[in-house]
This record gives C-alpha cells, sequence and structure tokens, in this order.
C-alpha cells in the first residue's frame, strides 16, 4: 500500500515545525556524564516527548537543544543547518519552565509582550494584535491586566504557553510545565497543550517524568535512562513492545518474572517459570537459546483471574496463590503469588469477588501480550 497524499494539516506542520537533529550529543559536568553520546532524530511538526526517571539527562537535552549549554561533544541541527554556534535568541524557539518563570511585576500582557519587544520591536497595533490573538489561543482573553499572583496555577501556566508562542517558533520546548498541578487539572491540559500543537504545527519536545503524560500526549516517545536514549518508538511501542525490564517497569505497572528458556517452540520460546510451570512467549525475533535467563515481561491489565481465565489455545493459564485485593476505584489490584514471584492483576469487579486471600486460582494472559526480556540488555 502506497503512502497517502499529504493532507492540508501535514503540509501546514512540515511548513511550522522544524526537524531537529542530534548526532552523538554529549554533555559533562566534572566527572558527570549527563548526556552520553546520544543520537536522535525528531521529525518536522511531530510532539515528541524525553521521558525518563531524575538524572536520566532529559532535561540537560532540552537545555543543550534550547542553547542554554554548549556541548561537550556532538552536533545539533535544525533542518540540517548546524546551530551549536548559533545563541539561543537565534534559533526561533519557545521555552515553558517548570517553574513558569512568570515576571510578578508584569501584568499577563506585559509577560505575553516581552518576548516580542525583545525580538521584533514591533508597533504597538502589531504588538496588541499578536498578544489578544495568542491569548486567545490558550484561553485567557480578558485576563490582560491581571499580575501573576492574582492567577491560579492553571492559568499562569496558560500565560507561560502564551509567552513561549507569541513569537511564532517553530520549535516549543516545555520543561514539566504541568509538575506543579493537581491530577485533575494537568489532565485537562494534558489534551489542550495537544490541542495548541495541532492547531499550530510547530515541532514540541516535552520533558516529563510522567508515563501517562508522555503516552497520552506524544507521537513519538525518547526513554531515557542513565544519560543514554534506551529506546525511540510510539507511545504504542514502547508500552506493549518495550526493549527491556526497565522500560516495561518504567512505562506503567509491569510483571517481570524470571525465567529461563528450555527451547525455541516455532514463534515462542518455552521458558519456565518460578512455580516450575512451562509457559510459551513470543521470541519477537530474538535469538536467545536454551538456557538462557530470561524476564518474561506481561501488564496487569493483559492478565485474567480465576473463572474469567477460562483455558484458549491462544493464551498462557498457570496456578497462583492470591496473597491481596485492593481496591482502587474502577478496578482491583489483586496480587497473587506463582511460586516465590508476586503477579499482580488489574480485576475488573466480579473477577475479584471470584477470589479470596490464600486460594489458589488460575492466572492467564494471552501469549502475544508477553514478551521474553534479555537480562543482559
Amino acid at each position: 500500500m502506497g503512502l497517502a497524499a499529504p493532507g492540508r494539516e501535514d503540509r501546514r506542520a512540515a511548513e511550522a515545525g522544524v526537524e531537529v537533529r542530534l548526532d552523538r550529543l554529549t554533555k559533562l559536568f566534572g566527572a558527570i556524564t549527563a548526556v552520553d553520546e546520544i543520537s536522535l532524530t525528531i521529525p518536522a511538526g511531530s510532539f515528541v516527548t524525553l521521558l525518563g526517571p531524575s538524572g536520566s539527562g532529559k532535561t540537560t537535552t532540552l537545555n543543550l537543544i534550547a542553547g542554554f549549554l554548549t556541548p561537550d561533544g556532538g552536533d545539533i541541527s535544525f533542518d540540517g543547518q548546524a546551530v551549536g554556534a548559533v545563541p539561543p535568541h537565534r534559533r526561533n524557539i519557545g521555552m515553558v519552565f517548570q517553574s513558569y518563570a512568570l515576571f510578578p511585576h508584569m501584568t499577563v500582557f506585559g509577560n505575553v509582550a516581552y518576548p516580542l519587544r525583545m525580538r521584533e520591536r514591533p508597533g504597538r497595533a502589531h504588538l496588541a494584535a499578536r498578544v489578544g490573538e495568542t491569548l486567545a489561543m490558550v484561553g485567557l482573553s480578558g485576563l490582560e491586566h491581571r499580575y501573576p499572583r492574582q492567577l491560579s496555577g492553571g492559568q499562569q501556566q496558560r500565560v507561560a504557553m502564551a509567552r513561549a508562542l507569541v513569537s511564532r517558533p517553530r520549535l516549543l520546548l516545555m520543561d514539566e510545565p504541568l509538575g506543579a498541578l493537581d491530577k485533575k487539572l494537568r489532565e485537562r491540559l494534558q489534551g489542550e497543550i495537544k490541542q495548541l500543537h495541532r492547531q499550530i504545527g510547530s515541532t514540541f519536545v516535552y520533558v516529563t517524568h510522567d508515563q501517562t503524560e508522555a503516552l497520552t500526549m506524544s507521537d513519538m516517545v525518547v526513554v531515557m535512562h542513565d544519560s543514554r536514549i534506551v529506546q525511540v518508538g510510539s507511545p504504542r511501542a514502547v508500552y506493549e513492545a518495550p526493549v527491556n525490564a526497565f522500560v516495561a517497569d518504567f512505562l506503567g505497572g509491569a510483571n517481570l518474572l524470571p525465567g529461563e528458556v528450555l527451547a525455541r517452540q516455532h514463534a515462542c520460546y518455552a521458558v519456565r517459570i518460578p512455580n516450575g510451570e512451562v509457559v510459551a512467549v513470543p521470541h519477537l525475533g530474538g535469538s536467545l537459546v536454551a538456557g538462557s535467563a530470561v524476564t518474561v515481561f506481561v501488564r496487569p491489565e493483559d492478565i485474567r483471574i480465576g473463572a474469567s481465565a477460562a483455558s484458549a489455545e491462544s493464551q498462557v493459564a498457570t496456578p497462583a496463590v492470591i496473597r491481596e485485593i485492593l481496591y482502587v476505584g474502577e478496578a482491583f489490584r489483586v496480587t497473587a503469588m506463582i511460586g516465590d514471584q508476586p503477579i499482580v492483576v488489574r480485576a475488573h469487579r466480579t473477577e475479584a469477588q471470584q477470589v479470596e486471600i490464600g486460594r489458589t486460582v488460575s492466572v492467564a494472559w494471552p501469549t502475544e501480550r508477553s514478551r521474553a526480556l534479555d537480562v543482559t540488555t
């Protein structure tokens, strides 16, 4: 099947956004390597999230792209043009900081107008029109004369977004901008930021340690760990097909059972798990041999328990002993023991009502929803 012709939105995004390339980018702080020879291509007009725990190098990478830090090795290019020697104010970027960094002595209008005054020095009418248009874009029309102290946290975040967008940058960089907000507001603003991205077509690079934000908002997720890139892919790819145990565990709840490969059988490995049972796990092009140690990965939401774990040819089923049942609102979190290893099940109410602590039940999951992760990676 051939590729479809690009639609109007695709063409606009390619024109508005910039392609960013990192080639063996490195940053040192004394003896500490904060970014270790990472290479990455960020497509023009895409929404890309750098995801990882504290100290993984994601914010340092963002600051290198912005020009706030100078790399100790490697190159950064925008649309094929090297920008290593270009100062931040000439890179045509917008930046939204975690703390918002609003000027407390300036009104909303003054904060948003500041970048234009510094870069373009526009006439009064043009300035007012551009600021008004940008405030309308983020839902703040009518608040031009308020000061940051008179705004809610969500409104301050919108002011920071408007200030970053008012210059119509081709690249918008965001460093955990929702980290200080409560869960409900954060979820609402995630949708608003994604809608803004679709509306303006610039390239967005977003930094977070929150996997839900990354999976919800991104076209592409870049998972970082120990100053390096571990995996790059669509939200679905990195969640459902992690390359190692770190990615599997970091992107939401993961069951990671130690196992031993006994044999390769067509498209699967035969793997012995902690209770002595032998289960089938897809090999997905791997090259493990008999005797190899592996980690069997399966998500809690993919496991069925009790009577609902009816046997089927395409799924794995094994006995387990119920250890804990916790109510978490829309579902139950059931912990069962497979030998000496716990496995967590996200169970529906009807499933949870069928089990009790200390009881041996069957737990099952579709074979294709599990993975054999090489413990050496």
